[in-house]
């Protein structure tokens, strides 16, 4: 059941101490549970987001200065993607970004934040397409993924401060020196070439 497999992931997320493996597991078992069309993580790489891991087609790249980002910035919540619907936020982006939303086919958009409390970055969202059985995401799925979507930002946050407590230390620097600095976007904290 999509539940189980959901809450499952979401258990074993904090345990997950490699970025890009946690990535490929949370994208995995989220296709595997709702069975979207196409299910990626797009993550800061600096200049934009890039898919790091994706079911399906990988969406192309997001400018960082895009309204579509700044939307899901200040959004704690997963955001349906109703271009047709003028209430809705996906809706009153602009057009490059509507654009973007159609050409990746995305239905639904789960923020993902680093750290904890007011001042949390956005390095990373999850993109999927429609479900395959046509059904709407519920408003469970909805909240699976975003407390997911926490977890997450949570773990990758810890593994950022993992990585310069081990580069703080003179044997750890020298094992640890491909790895980011503090200052560094996400996405090239988990090596994905960029």
């Amino acid at each position: 059941d999509a539940r189980e497999v959901l809450l499952s992931a979401a258990s074993r997320v904090p345990h997950e101490t490699d970025p890009r493996a946690l990535v490929t597991l949370v994208v995995d078992d989220i296709a595997s549970a709702l069975h979207p069309e196409s299910a990626a993580v797009l993550a800061d790489s600096g200049t934009q987001f890039e898919a790091i891991h994706a079911v399906g087609s990988a969406p192309a790249p997001v400018r960082t200065a895009s309204g579509l980002l700044q939307l899901l910035q200040w959004s704690d919540a997963p955001l349906e993607v109703a271009l047709d619907d003028g209430r809705s936020p996906a809706a009153r982006l602009p057009a490059s970004d509507r654009e973007w939303l159609r050409a990746t086919g995305a239905a639904l958009l789960v923020p993902i934040a680093a750290g904890s409390g007011a001042e949390r970055p956005l390095v990373g969202f999850m993109a999927l397409g429609p479900k395959r059985s046509e059904e709407p995401y519920t408003a469970e799925d909805r909240r699976l993924l975003a407390s997911i979507a926490a977890q997450m930002g949570l773990a990758l946050d810890l593994s950022r401060l993992r990585r310069q407590a081990a580069m703080a230390t003179p044997a750890g620097a020298a094992a640890s020196a491909p790895t980011m600095a503090p200052a560094t976007p996400f996405a090239r904290s988990i090596d994905i070439g960029v």
